[in-house]
């Protein structure tokens, strides 16, 4: 099979979402007096009771699911019948959810945290300052409008500017206006702000155990102590001389675009690609390489190219151990196994890309090139002795950080 694709290549993979109408109107609100809009700025905050205030709230979807992916350890859930969609990741005992949900107009998102610790408070501020209008927060442990002391929360942000007002008098007869809206609720760009927010939240928190939630804009870390997590030995793993970067965390957006309202894959999750990239988008795959390599990604007479490999069980490490003419052989690390636990490693099954950065000045690669598969067993990293590995990532050739 021909695995040589172009960047424009998509996939179908998740359904449409269904916004009928990007402009969507109210009803007129009946009663005396000057009506407010149809929702509270509030949120679901309207008892004066603090034990009311401070119930459990959430966004509901009464229907099953239209699409689910599992992406660099995100579950995203797409409920088209709802224009809704929900994303969920965790590390240990900290766990983020994040939903949306458009109904009428009025733009719902909630954000809940669990076990956060210190870092509740910034991912708390920044969710808040993102909302257009007043967010709500609520706090099951203590009441306060605030993290409570494990760093767990629920933030509410009601956005109903897109819904115009109606305002009558309270006369007989009476009469009504209608004030437009202050805005109008364009769903494409809602749900890619949606996604790429829980996509670096949820990076952050497997980077940083959720201790920082926003990774830097650099990279410390290089292939070859990639691979030394797994061989003391690099005759027996390394990563080819060609490869300038390995990327287990993939950003969604170089993952995913939008056609219309349907979110469409750009990388197949069944099998290994080649696709030649210009220096303009290597970012999209490695932004934080980008960030530090900069000039040194491109030399005249050369061609780079992001080659994608499938993580297929976690934890796995992926390197490219050769690229030669019309082959670049992918190795799968796996974790080993002892006697201790009968042989038996616990493994997630999901399914999602990863990414190598592969720079060919000799004329290796062109359209016939095949990407083939070989396995590699850690002795080093064994499931019951509790070594730590950091399998995914951004990770950069030593050179290209000085």
């Amino acid at each position: 099979m021909n695995n040589f694709i172009k960047l424009s290549m998509v996939a179908g993979v998740l359904a449409a979402m269904g916004c009928s109408d990007n402009n969507v109107s109210g009803a007129a609100i009946e009663g005396n007096a000057v009506a407010q809009n149809s929702s509270s700025s509030d949120g679901a905050s309207n008892s004066s009771s603090s034990s009311a205030e401070n119930a459990k709230v959430d966004i509901n979807f009464l229907t099953n699911s239209t699409s689910s992916v599992v992406l660099n350890r995100i579950s995203i859930s797409v409920y088209g019948e709802e224009d809704g969609t929900s994303a969920s990741c965790s590390v240990g005992e900290k766990s983020y959810t994040a939903k949306m949900k458009v109904s009428d107009g009025v733009v719902e998102q909630l954000m809940e945290l669990k076990n956060f610790g210190s870092a509740c408070d910034s991912v708390l501020n920044a969710f808040v300052s993102s909302c257009p209008v007043k967010a709500s927060v609520y706090n099951e442990t203590n009441y306060k409008k605030s993290c409570d002391e494990k760093g767990s929360v629920i933030a509410l942000c009601h956005d109903a500017r897109a819904v115009p007002l109606t305002v009558c008098t309270n006369t007989v007869p009476g009469s009504c206006t209608t004030i437009p809206a202050d805005t109008t609720v364009d769903f494409n760009e809602i749900l890619n702000d949606f996604v790429t927010s829980s996509d670096n939240m949820c990076n952050a928190l497997h980077e940083e155990g959720g201790d920082d939630v926003v990774a830097p804009d650099s990279i410390s870390f290089t292939l070859d102590e990639y691979t030394a997590q797994f061989a003391d030995n690099p005759e027996e793993l390394s990563f080819d001389s060609h490869v300038l970067a390995y990327n287990g965390q993939i950003p969604f957006d170089a993952i995913f675009v939008t056609d219309g309202n349907v979110a469409v894959m750009t990388i197949p999750s069944s099998q290994s690609t080649i696709m030649e990239v210009q220096a303009s988008e290597i970012p999209r795959f490695f932004p934080k390489m980008s960030s530090v390599a900069k000039d040194k990604l491109q030399k005249v007479g050369c061609k780079t190219y992001v080659v994608t490999d499938i993580d297929a069980s976690q934890p796995m490490g992926h390197v490219v151990t050769s690229v030669a003419e019309g082959t670049i052989e992918i190795t799968s690390v796996l974790q080993g196994a002892s006697a201790a636990v009968g042989g038996v490693i616990v493994q997630t099954n999901a399914h999602f890309p990863v990414a190598f950065l592969v720079q060919d000045c000799d004329g290796l690669i062109d359209e016939n090139t095949t990407v083939t598969s070989k396995v590699y067993t850690s002795n080093t990293w064994n499931y019951d002795d509790g070594t730590y590995v950091s399998a995914y990532g951004e990770w950069i050739r030593a050179d290209l950080r000085q």
